[in-house]
Formats: structure tokens, C-alpha cells, sequence
């Protein structure tokens, strides 16, 4: 019985303007029967911090609504579509962040050189050869301590293409990146200090769950279908982008229940601008949820996904994140609160996150 409560939370963990396609995490959302619908509105908010010097700057927070309805199709196999609604800027959550990295003694990693509140999305392509582009060593080894500032001054500028295009390197780097020799000029993206908000990506899902069982007490498999949508930059993600997932729950006795999710992630899109994003991508998703009260659960989730960029810095490593909150269930509604942060690598997923939700079955 307690199995069939579902522990995995509804929340992205990254969002589109950080690594440009979100994974599709594997779902267990509470079981329904046959001929039975369940809607779903969650909120959420998410503040992003990630810096490489030379390389990328990536600086704002983001909110979303999202609406999601299943209808079980029989007693094991329901069907559902989401839709979402994402405001981008510089929000609110700057101060506190710092704050309590200060309290903590845990490091800013360059957030109080910029300022507070502000939106700031900025890459280069030439970044990492700077080093091998340089004439002077000391120029180089002061490159590491740079501090990019936005907009550009001439105290802090990008390489610009005729100097990397003058260098004896050149050949040697557009051989092994030919898309670089496409752009006339280094920085391809920037989301300056403004509000941007737009549709995001739609998607439909499959669960099923097997009646079959062994060691684990629960064994479900399914299917996710993400829509590309036009709009304004980076709100949304491009490419049709599907997945296949799998969830295994065990309960462990003494209201303590355990589950690990798979999903594995095929994108449309791999070739945006000039970046190498894989085809395909596996994201591990181990929760454990703990019964205080019938009606009253904790539950801490630990997800890790592999790199969204290839050969990109920082952004070129798996994402690592945690999140912890409760779930409140009162007649046939359940109400979920929680918080998400970023561990082990900082790059390449939201800072900090929090988010809210209430279920209704019907």
C-alpha cells in the first residue's frame, strides 16, 4: 500500500537558458484507475550561477507554471500532457544566496563582482584558446583572475575574430571545431539585464506500470515526448526530444520507501550555434520518502545527469543535485513543498530552487 504513493517530486532540474535542452527526468506520479483524470499545478523558481573565465557567464533566475492532466487509460496505464508558462530576469533571490555563503563559509565563486538582481548570458567559442593565442605569458596567467564584465569595456575585451583568424593556431582549432569558422564574431550569445517570459515546451507521457514483481515491490516503465515551440530566446528548448524511462520501488519497512529511476533521453536537436550537445543523454534518479504520518511524508531526491555540453568547460561535466521537502495528502489532493541545490559541480544546474504544487484526482 505505501508503495503506491509516488516520492519522485514534479521540478526541472535546469532550465533552458543554462544548458539549452532540459533532460527528460524519468516520472511516478500517484497512482489513478481506470476512467480517472488528475490535475496538477506546480510552481517553481530557480536562481542560476555559472562562471568560467574567459568562456561563459551564466546569470539570472527563472520562475514557471506548469499544468499537467493524466487520464488512466486501466488500472496500470495512464496517459498525460504538460504545458508551462516560464518568466526569465534577474529576480529577487541574489542577496540571500550570497548571504548565506558568507554565513556558511561556503564561496561566492565570483557572484559579488557583478551586480545583484541582474541578468547576464554570455559565451565565447575562442575563450579556451585564449592561452595559446596570447604573446605575452604573463597576459596569459593573468587571464585565469579576469572578471568579464557586462556590458564589454575596453578594459575586459573578447578576442575578436581577425586576431584568432592572424593566429598560427588557426588551422589546427577549425580543424578539430570547423563550425567556429561560421561566426564573424565571438560573443553569439547575450541576454542583457531585462524580463523575458513565453511559452515552454509541451510534452506528453506514457506510465505503465508491470504486474509483475520480484525483489523490487514496483516496477514501471515509460515514455516522454517533448514539442519544440517558437518563441523568445532560449524560453524554450528546440528540437523534438523523447525518452524512455524506468522506475523501481522498494520498501524498505518501518515507512521508509526507496526508489531509483532511469531515463534515457534522445534530442532532436544537436547542432545549435556552435555547440557540441550530445544526441543522447542518462540521468540516475534515486529518492527515498519517509512516512511521519499517514497523511504526511518526507522525502529527499538525488539526481544526476550527464553532461548537457561536450567538450565545453565546466558545462562539459555530469549535473549533480539534491532536493528535500514534504508531501501533504488531504482527501483526494496532495500538496508538495521543497527545496532543490546544486552540489559536487556548480556549473551546470540551478544554484537554488524552490518549488510548490497541489494534486487533485477526480
Amino acid at each position: 500500500m505505501l508503495i503506491s504513493i509516488y516520492p519522485f517530486v514534479d521540478y526541472p532540474y535546469g532550465v533552458n537558458f543554462q544548458i539549452i535542452r532540459q533532460p527528460l527526468l524519468p516520472l511516478d506520479n500517484q497512482k489513478i484507475f481506470k476512467n480517472q483524470f488528475s490535475t496538477r499545478i506546480a510552481l517553481r523558481h530557480v536562481n542560476i550561477w555559472s562562471r568560467q573565465q574567459n568562456y561563459y557567464i551564466i546569470d539570472g533566475e527563472e520562475s514557471q507554471a506548469e499544468l499537467s492532466t493524466r487520464y488512466g487509460i486501466t488500472d496500470k496505464l495512464s496517459f498525460g500532457f504538460a504545458i508551462s508558462h516560464i518568466s526569465q530576469g534577474g529576480g529577487f533571490f541574489d542577496s540571500t544566496v550570497e548571504g548565506f555563503h558568507r554565513m556558511t563559509g561556503v564561496t561566492q565563486g565570483g557572484r559579488d563582482n557583478y551586480p545583484q538582481n541582474k541578468m547576464n548570458v554570455s559565451y565565447e567559442p575562442f575563450g579556451k584558446y585564449y592561452g595559446i593565442i596570447d604573446n605575452n605569458p604573463l597576459k596569459t596567467y593573468l587571464r585565469q583572475y579576469d572578471t568579464r564584465t557586462y556590458p564589454r569595456d575596453e578594459n575586459s575585451p573578447p578576442i575578436s575574430l581577425d586576431e584568432f583568424t592572424r593566429s598560427s593556431f588557426k588551422d589546427s582549432i577549425l580543424y578539430q571545431r570547423p563550425d567556429l569558422a561560421y561566426f564573424d564574431k565571438t560573443e553569439i550569445i547575450a541576454l542583457k539585464s531585462q524580463d523575458r517570459n513565453g511559452s515552454g515546451n509541451p510534452r506528453i507521457f506514457l506510465e505503465y506500470e508491470i504486474p509483475y514483481k520480484s525483489f523490487f515491490d514496483k516496477i514501471k516503465i515509460g515514455f516522454q515526448y517533448k514539442f519544440p515551440i517558437p518563441n523568445s530566446f532560449l524560453i524554450s528548448s528546440p528540437g523534438y526530444d523523447r525518452s524512455i524511462f524506468f522506475v523501481f520501488g522498494k520498501n524498505l519497512g518501518n515507512a521508509w520507501i526507496f526508489k531509483l529511476g532511469y531515463s534515457h533521453i534522445l534530442f532532436g536537436e544537436t547542432n545549435y550555434l556552435s555547440f557540441n550537445l550530445p544526441k543522447r543523454r542518462n540521468v540516475l534518479r534515486n529518492s527515498l520518502e519517509y512516512f511521519w504520518k499517514p497523511d504526511l511524508k518526507l522525502f529527499f531526491e538525488y539526481v544526476i545527469t550527464e553532461a548537457p555540453f561536450q567538450n565545453f568547460g565546466r558545462l562539459g561535466k555530469p549535473t549533480h543535485q539534491i532536493s528535500f521537502g514534504y508531501k501533504y495528502n488531504f482527501s483526494d489532493k496532495e500538496l508538495v513543498m521543497g527545496i532543490a541545490e546544486d552540489i559536487i559541480n556548480f556549473s551546470t544546474s540551478p544554484d537554488i530552487g524552490i518549488f510548490i504544487s497541489l494534486e487533485s484526482k477526480f
